[in-house]
């Protein structure tokens, strides 16, 4: 099994020093392409303009949560969560541990609280986590009971955000160059060395074994 670390070590360890070199120039390439499509956006959002005055425009899909309001919530704001004997959220109403999980969620996803440059959960700093407990009871009271239940819940939510952009933004294109191209915006391109990591061969393997082992998903994610 990889053992838990920085992406940037991982892929040194492994022989892959030329990532740096193969990002830049990814992204000096990217930049010219971008130009040129940014040309081709705004004259396509001087046709939605016409689209919209026939009412004929595309209706928008509702994307991910972000949980706005609670973000912007203050100390004094915060609501109270009641644990069970378990140590998981229960109360005082099902709006709130709903909230709880959706806000939990969005941290998730956030490249400052869990970064994608570590090779799995184990590798994230404690003081990292440290500072999204903290974080989060400045949103949310959380009894100290209710750690490894937060801790956990947000692991699974990673977990899962890492599974989406393999399938989005890896496997969906068939070279770095294009992965790179199509990087979502939410995610510093310093990043998305993480499609290097799942490009190893000795990664693809162990990740592969996933399907006979579900068990290791805590090592490999």
């Amino acid at each position: 099994m990889c053992p838990p670390s920085s992406m940037d070590d991982f892929l040194h360890n492994v022989g892959e020093n030329d990532v740096e070199k193969i990002m830049d120039e990814v992204v000096e390439e990217n930049e010219i392409t971008q130009i040129e499509e940014d040309i081709n956006h705004n004259e396509a959002e001087e046709e939605n303009d016409g689209d919209i005055r026939k009412g004929t425009a595309k209706k928008r899909t509702r994307g991910q949560t972000s949980c706005k309001k609670i973000h912007d919530r203050s100390i004094e704001e915060r609501e109270e969560v009641i644990l069970n004997d378990q140590g998981q959220p229960i109360g005082p109403r099902e709006k709130t541990v709903k909230d709880l999980s959706l806000f939990l969620g969005t941290l998730a996803r956030n490249s400052t609280f869990c970064p994608l440059i570590y090779t799995n959960w184990k590798a994230i700093p404690c003081d990292t986590k440290e500072h999204m407990w903290k974080y989060i009871n400045a949103k949310f009271n959380v009894p100290h009971e209710g750690m490894k239940w937060v801790e956990s819940t947000i692991q699974d939510a990673w977990r899962r955000y890492k599974c989406k952009i393999k399938k989005s933004h890896f496997q969906k294109f068939a070279n770095m160059s294009e992965r790179l191209k199509n990087r979502p915006p939410n995610i510093p391109i310093s990043h998305f060395k993480l499609c290097f990591y799942w490009s190893n061969e000795t990664v693809k393997s162990q990740l592969k074994d996933l399907t006979q082992n579900p068990e290791l998903n805590s090592v490999l994610w």
